[in-house]
């Protein structure tokens, strides 16, 4: 079925793709399927600003005893016991169902997804048996039809809980999106590992007091540190400003001095955040200079020297 919603101005806002008992597609249609799932695309038919809606049972409960294929799985978010309340569903035979009131996502909500990839690359880096299933583990599941960690499925994780944050979705929400994405139990073990991090809000180590006050870090520990520097990095470039830029050289210079300055360092010059695309608008050389002035002795170490300094 597909529904458009022609916009006030006459144009189309977007098209909805709904696609029932997907899992009764054979395997190969169900890999066909990824088109217009992740790529939007039919063929060599690129259609824009598509949405498409997977609607499918879990093989338990299948009325035709149809499975869904792998390829597929790993892709989608898997709600399940979705159930309405017997009132609202009697009503809504009778009457017909009201369309769900879904919250639109505030602008710029993508600058988000920096953030939780963020705090995602310090979990994976500090548990490589979740980055990336093998092929055996995938195809040997007893039960092939639940979602499992890969690339792909941590990737949809990190844009659904960018999404559900600017959305405000509480965290029940959250959850069970990221259990859809990567399977329950390796999402309950991430939130736990995120829970024990306690790593405060980006902003605070951005402000005057954090660094007039000889502010510290929540925990002096290296994956603490190495994933707060992340977080305040990705924190800055949603908020270029010449006051932000300045202290978040401050903030690597505090970081620089810990005693496991290499993780944290390295983050910053992966970043490069001191190129000049990265400074605020309207930073001349002069402020620039100023601003790296309290880690010029870092740069002066990276064979990214060249790279790193400004070239205005």
């Amino acid at each position: 079925v597909n529904l458009k919603r022609q916009s006030v101005s006459g144009k189309y806002d977007g098209v909805c793709l709904i696609c029932d008992e997907v899992s009764d597609a054979s395997n190969r249609l169900q890999s066909a399927f990824q088109g217009p799932l992740l790529d939007n695309k039919f063929g060599r038919v690129h259609v824009p600003r598509l949405v498409t809606v997977g609607i499918f049972n879990p093989p338990q409960i299948t009325t035709t005893g149809g499975k869904l294929a792998i390829a597929v799985v790993n892709r989608v978010v898997m709600l399940f016991d979705f159930r309405t309340p017997y009132t609202d569903w009697i009503n809504g035979l009778c009457s017909g169902f009201r369309a769900p009131n879904v919250p639109k996502l505030p602008k710029g909500w993508q600058k988000r997804i920096r953030y939780h990839a963020s705090i995602l690359r310090s979990y994976l880096n500090q548990n490589e048996a979740v980055r990336d299933s093998s092929d055996d583990e995938i195809l040997n599941r007893n039960e092939p039809w639940k979602p499992i960690h890969t690339r792909r499925s941590w990737t949809n994780a990190v844009i659904l809980m960018a999404a559900a944050e600017a959305a405000g979705a509480d965290e029940r929400v959250v959850d069970v999106l990221v259990a859809g994405c990567v399977g329950e139990k390796v999402s309950q073990d991430f939130f736990e590992w995120k829970s024990r991090m306690d790593l405060g809000d980006p902003a605070e180590y951005l402000h005057p007091d954090w660094h007039s006050n000889e502010g510290h870090f929540k925990e002096d520990r290296g994956d603490v540190v190495a994933t707060t520097v992340g977080m305040v990095a990705t924190h800055y470039l949603a908020n270029k400003t010449k006051s932000n830029y300045v202290n978040l050289m401050k903030f690597f210079r505090r970081t620089a001095e810990l005693n496991f300055e290499g993780i944290a360092v390295s983050e910053m010059l992966h970043s490069q955040l001191t190129l000049k695309h990265n400074r605020p608008k309207g930073m001349d050389f002069s402020e620039a200079a100023a601003a790296l002035t309290p880690i010029v002795e870092f740069l002066h170490e990276s064979t990214l020297m060249e790279r790193i300094l400004p070239k205005d």
